[in-house]
């Protein structure tokens, strides 16, 4: 498995704010995490849906269940 600090698509999703969905925490430390390059199968665990991401650093909450709580994708912590 090839592994890279974080994925291309990722980097500019948290540099350029796309994804406003993300805690400052997790923003700051993405740049620090190592993942894997291949499709990964998760569950939401708010809303119990599966869903597969471009790779092994898989969000703990969908996009959907995020903004409809107000939580981090990644890490599921409220957002303030």
């Amino acid at each position: 498995m090839w592994l890279c600090l974080r994925c291309m698509a990722c980097r500019l999703v948290n540099e350029r704010g796309l994804n406003d969905m993300i805690c400052n925490k997790c923003k700051n430390e993405s740049h620090n995490m190592f993942c894997g390059q291949m499709f990964m199968d998760w569950t939401c665990k708010l809303c119990g849906k599966t869903f597969t991401h471009h790779n092994t650093a898989v969000p703990k909450v969908c996009k959907s269940c995020s903004e409809k709580h107000n939580v981090c994708e990644n890490c599921g912590k409220e957002i303030k």
